[in-house]
């Protein structure tokens, strides 16, 4: 294999694994959002939306039934 293609490929190797890496780091920010957004709400107006407090960390997994 030349010296460019193994450049090439490795960036490419790279980079998808950036991608990976900040795609992973974006979603546990929005989990955690979510979490202390759902937290921050009294238990009448979790009621109001139908969830329970012990449903917050299943749905801000993204575990919704």
């Amino acid at each position: 294999m030349s010296p460019t293609r193994l450049k090439r490929s490795f960036l490419q190797a790279s980079s998808s694994l950036f991608l990976n890496l900040a795609g992973a780091f974006m979603d546990a920010g929005t989990r955690a959002r979510t979490r202390k957004s759902l937290y921050a709400l009294d238990d009448h107006m979790l009621k109001d939306m139908g969830i329970s407090r012990s449903d917050i960390d299943r749905i801000a997994n993204g575990k919704v039934r």
